[in-house]
This record gives structure tokens, C-alpha cells and sequence, in this order.
């Protein structure tokens, strides 16, 4: 579950309820009302059950439910400009 959405710099926390954390680069997909939300991937930063994940699309807000998308890659990131 979404516990914390940064919009600013396009992070969430989120309360995965487990006691390992899944791997970086997870792909995850939230769900509003049994509708898609947005679509996270998974970061380094985790102290189970807490995980830190980026915003890759969408719009993702507290209360959301996440879930596991398997064998979904996420978009690649945005290049910066030099």
C-alpha cells in the first residue's frame, strides 16, 4: 500500500507488508479502485516493510494498492539534457 507519494521529485513509500523487500528495478503497478494508478519501479532504498520506488507514469496517491507485475519491464527513464 502507497503510504507516501512525493510528486516533486516522483517517489512513493510504500507498506509492502513483507519482511524482504523486492529486488531493485521491480517493476510494480498501483490500483484505484481496481483501476491502474501508476506504474513504479523499485529502488535501493528499502527498510522492509518500507520501500522507496520512483514514479515511471502515472498519477499514484496515498492509499493505493500495489502490486507485483510479472514480467513487465518499466518504460526506461527520461534522458537528462546535458
Amino acid at each position: 500500500r502507497v503510504i507516501m507519494v512525493d510528486s516533486v521529485n516522483r517517489f512513493v513509500l510504500v507498506d509492502t507488508g513483507a519482511a524482504v523487500a523486492p529486488a531493485a528495478g521491480t517493476v510494480v503497478t498501483t490500483l484505484r479502485e481496481k483501476r491502474r494508478s501508476g506504474v513504479l519501479r523499485v529502488t535501493e532504498d528499502a527498510r522492509p516493510p518500507y520501500v522507496a520506488m520512483e514514479i515511471v507514469e502515472g498519477d499514484p496517491q496515498s492509499g493505493d494498492q500495489a502490486a507485483l507485475e510479472e514480467g513487465r519491464e518499466a518504460p526506461a527513464p527520461p534522458e537528462e539534457e546535458p
